[in-house]
């Protein structure tokens, strides 16, 4: 956060960082007079809920008390696809059991940490800020009277009600600091947003103007379904999901329809809550490309990638958009999620580093064990003033003779040194200074380690992350220093040899000390609640459905076609040309998707005439389903109900049940599905087909390269070369080997695109030149939903896609061939991933791949003899 130019305090008390004209501090603390509807968010605290009094408390309770929706036998249509709409049941019945009971209780859930030292109470600020002038808004209906309990609300209303109701949950629990780091709790907490999903050819003037029915908590599904009715027919062609930011304090006030309905007790304290004093609402915004959101429409066609982001202009503001393109009649499902904020920065970010001193000294590493921090130097040595230059910003770490530091543990910090850096400046303006390993983290290692993090001395309490994990930490953690030595030692001095004992990369030196200072550029924020490298044990999601998920009150589209081509479009896509390895170019263009997935007939006889079989692989732990050597079809179909359920890496045992999206596709028993290029048809080869284009080409062997990645490819391979008699190539010299590497892509996403250039140019083992005995395939890099490592996500994915193009593929790189792998995973992200980790995309994605790849070696001797896909 480079351009920070001033630190100012607010009137609430609170730091706000200026950067040229961009408020970057969207969250302050406010004054209960002000902004009351902060008692809704701790009316759980209440002595009626303490007590198990849960009715009188519907709208703030927990996860459990969700929206119902409310379906009447007089419309079919709708009990066809019954749904929670707001706030989705969470699909672990036994946790939402747990939590409401712990919730009557007055502790805490089961997989929540139960030793979690409680912070001091905030003091409310001495200075009230003035309340906004109000906005006209034409739009919006009238307020009804004050002491009426409303039996309606807006869209928009019932968005803020959604948000509202998660941050209480989390409130109750005590996890206010989960909440505004990830998901709905995230934009609504820093940035000023509360994202609203409509389905196609809706006027957002409902968004203000149409009323729901509300019975207490339960919306009226038949009103959902009157309002969508209003929309346009969906034609057929091109649609859009269209997402809104609808935030306005106005919507939250004390005296509103929500604020009314969930039972204002003016008893409460202040809290979190947005700084409405510069963003009372959405008028106006021109930030949306900031924030990255993956939709996927599921029907008889399934459409997947990135919103695109429609701009501002100078009379609107702008909002995002998925557009796809109906042709196969029947009803659809929409789903949508929040995952980066500011994911094109990530080139940069790449390009950053944070300034970093290496200790090993083990007899230092025990006297700063001890708390004499004096001999890490920099701040904390003799003779500094105790300040640090983050950019061109001087910012105190030791300040009065004190200091503020706090211990977090991470979940999969190989990198722990950068993996720190990453986070202190991710949490900047806070954030000052970091070290790694934390003091009070009790032997560390490899797959338990973390960082601790020194605060502006102005940090409030609510910012200052807490770890579950590192029980013998104080929380907040506010010494005294004497000629650097704090007051109270920072571990058990007989520990200290064990607690130091690694550091960071390389892995076999395990007694390294690494501290440093933040980067100043401003960060990529990875928001989703699938797997992060640091967030995942300490700071999870508690209802992965919910808390990244922008409100989205009507799920299902209805599409009846005219077209009298409604077999799925095989007809037509048998007239498509050949696909080639031209075809194979990745789109970052949601207006240009290259293809969709299109379902095919489970137990249709004519696709697939055998009964569905799997076989287990006790290599990988995981079912695969049975290839039939005529009929090259029925590999395509799956059981959804099997993917996800088995953990293998470290630490993913720790994560919460609750924290992980199950979708509706988990349902599904009965799955089969192929990928289809809009311009270009793929073929698709019995065993005998196979065997002939392997004589005939002379193909000595076909082998997978990578890392974890290539690992679960070559069980795939291994299923349909089972029983091919490939060519010895020691009678001759004319044959060919053909590998197909997955580029060791996610693991080199923390590299910087120069080294990573130089990594693809002179690392020959991983990434050899094509001779005229090798033909080299590569998958491109996949449509990642998680954060695993520094720089390992979405947005590095992307920003490293042009580097590996340009040094692999074709005549100006190695010479290898990419096939497409982003695109098609895209739909399956969140649901066919090893242990839902949001990284290793198999089942339908992985064997389209080695379609893909049969079809490119083969359909120059074969032609269109196979069967079309």
């Amino acid at each position: 956060m480079g351009e920070a130019t001033t630190t100012p305090k607010n009137a609430a008390g609170a730091v706000s960082v200026t950067k040229n004209g961009d408020s970057e501090s969207g969250y302050v603390k406010v004054p209960k007079k002000w902004l009351v509807v902060g008692a809704v968010l701790l009316l759980a605290l209440s002595a009626d809920f303490r007590t198990g009094n849960m009715a009188k408390n519907l709208m703030v309770a927990s996860i459990a008390e969700t929206t119902k929706t409310t379906i009447t036998a007089e419309e079919d249509s709708v009990a066809q696809h019954t749904q929670h709409v707001g706030m989705p049941a969470v699909s672990d019945d036994f946790y939402k059991e747990t939590v409401r009971t712990a919730a009557a209780a007055g502790t805490q859930p089961t997989d929540s940490p139960t030793n979690k030292p409680t912070p001091p109470p905030s003091s409310p600020p001495t200075t009230n800020k003035p309340t906004p002038p109000p906005t006209e808004n034409t739009n919006k209906p009238q307020q009804q009277d004050e002491t009426t309990t409303p039996t309606s609300l807006t869209l928009a209303e019932l968005a803020t009600l959604h948000v509202l109701k998660r941050h209480a949950f989390y409130e109750n629990i005590d996890e206010p600091q989960t909440f505004w780091l990830r998901g709905i709790g995230h934009l609504f907490l820093q940035r000023s947003m509360i994202l609203l999903a409509l389905p196609p050819n809706m006027d957002p003037n409902v968004i203000h103007t149409a009323k729901i029915n509300v019975n207490n908590d339960t919306i009226d599904a038949i009103d959902l379904r009157r309002v969508q009715a209003t929309a346009t027919k969906i034609q057929q062609g091109q649609n859009k999901i269209k997402i809104y930011n609808v935030f306005d304090s106005e919507l939250f006030q004390e005296g509103s329809n929500v604020h009314k309905l969930v039972h204002y007790n003016k008893t409460t304290t202040p809290t979190i809550m947005p700084d409405t004093t510069t963003t009372r609402n959405s008028r106006f915004r021109n930030d949306c490309h900031r924030l990255t959101l993956w939709v996927r429409v599921k029907g008889p066609e399934i459409f997947s990638g990135m919103a695109a982001v429609v701009n501002a202009t100078d009379t609107k503001t702008c909002y995002w958009e998925f557009p796809f393109h109906l042709d196969v009649g029947g009803t659809y499902e929409i789903d949508t999620k929040i995952l980066m904020w500011d994911m094109h920065n990530a080139r940069a970010v790449h390009e950053s580093s944070c300034e970093m001193t290496r200790i090993k000294d083990q007899a230092v590493l025990n006297h700063i064990a001890q708390g004499n921090l004096a001999l890490m130097g920099g701040p904390f040595g003799p003779g500094s003033d105790g300040r640090v230059m983050i950019g061109n910003e001087s910012v105190a770490v030791v300040e009065n003779n004190a200091v503020v530091h706090q211990g977090v543990k991470g979940f999969k910090l190989y990198s722990t040194d950068a993996n720190c850096c990453q986070i202190c400046s991710r949490m900047r303006p806070y954030c000052v200074y970091f070290t790694t390993p934390p003091f009070h983290l009790q032997g560390a290692s490899f797959a338990s380690n973390g960082c601790e993090l020194f605060y502006r001395h102005d940090t409030p309490d609510e910012f200052i992350l807490r770890s579950h994990r590192i029980p013998s930490q104080p929380s907040p953690h506010r010494t005294m220093l004497k000629n650097g030595h704090e007051d109270v030692p920072t571990v058990n001095p007989s520990n200290a040899t064990e607690t130091l004992v690694y550091g960071g990369i390389p892995k076999n030196d395990r007694t390294s000390f690494v501290h440093g200072t933040p980067f100043d550029t401003k960060p990529t924020l990875f928001l989703g609640c699938g797997w992060s490298n640091w967030h995942s044990l300490d700071f999870p999601c508690y209802s992965g459905d919910n808390d990244d998920q922008p409100y989205l009150p009507m799920k299902f589209i209805d599409f009846a076609t005219t077209n009298s081509n409604n077999n799925n479009n095989d007809d037509a896509q048998k007239q498509l040309p050949l696909c080639t390895i031209q075809d194979e170019a990745v789109s970052f263009d949601p207006y240009n998707p290259p293809g969709r997935w299109v379902r095919l007939g489970f137990n249709d006889s004519t696709i697939c005439p055998t009964p569905f079989t799997q076989i287990w692989n006790d290599k990988k732990k995981m079912k695969l389903t049975s290839v039939n050597p005529d009929y090259p079809h029925c590999w395509h179909r799956d059981d959804f109900r099997e993917f996800g359920n088995f953990c293998a890496e470290m630490n993913c045992r720790f994560i919460s049940k609750t924290s992980t999206w199950r979708s509706s596709f988990h349902d599904e028993s009965q799955f089969m599905g192929v990928w289809r290029n809009y311009n270009c048809k793929y073929m698709e080869y019995t065993l005998a087909e196979r065997q002939e284009c392997i004589t005939k080409r002379k193909i000595s062997s076909i082998e997978t390269k990578g890392r974890s990645m290539s690992e679960f490819l070559e069980v795939y391979l291994e299923q349909l070369t089972e029983g091919i008699e490939f060519y010895n190539e020691t009678s001759a010299m004319d044959f060919k080997r053909v590998i197909v590497s997955t580029a060791i892509f996610a693991h080199r996403l923390s590299q910087p695109p120069a080294k990573l250039r130089h990594e693809i140019l002179t690392n020959k083992r991983d990434y050899p030149k094509v001779d005229n005995r090798t033909e080299i395939y590569w998958t491109s890099g996949q449509f990642f939903s998680s954060e695993r490592d520094t720089n390992c996500h979405l947005g590095s994915g992307v920003a490293s896609q042009g580097v590996f193009e340009e040094g692999l593929n074709g005549d100006g790189g190695l010479g290898w061939k990419m096939m497409n792998f982003f695109d098609p995973t895209a739909a399956f992200t969140y649901d066919t991933t090893g242990q839902h980790d949001g990284l290793h995309i198999g089942g339908p994605p992985m064997r389209m791949m080695l379609t893909k790849l049969f079809h490119h070696m083969c359909s120059g001797v074969l032609g269109e003899r196979g069967t079309v896909v």
